[in-house]
């Protein structure tokens, strides 16, 4: 039998707040911290010498920033805040940001 879920029990990624994972990632301090740098650090190892970059679920644009400024990197997010967040705080010629939908 499935147990009945209440709307609280309901995931909703626009209740994340705004650069949220930017703030983590910045504080350089805790559990939460610490696994976005390992994590960042090996996805940047595995993606080795890439060429161009999509990042999908990118939220506030935290790894996109985090990658070589000099390569292209796409994010993409279905969050209209946190792509506008990425556009003003990273997005320049070589990094770019698409609200999808």
């Amino acid at each position: 039998m499935k147990k009945k879920r209440s709307k609280k029990d309901i995931f909703n990624y626009e209740n994340i707040p705004v650069g949220f994972y930017d703030k983590i990632y910045k504080k350089k301090r805790g559990i939460q911290s610490k696994w976005h740098h390992i994590h960042y650090n090996l996805v940047r190892k595995i993606l080795g010498k890439y060429q161009k970059h999509l990042d999908v679920g990118c939220a506030a644009g935290t790894f996109v920033n985090f990658l070589n400024k000099d390569k292209i990197s796409y994010g993409a997010d279905i969050s209209s805040n946190q792509i506008q967040y990425a556009k003003k705080n990273y997005e320049n010629k070589k990094h770019k940001f698409y609200l999808i939908k």
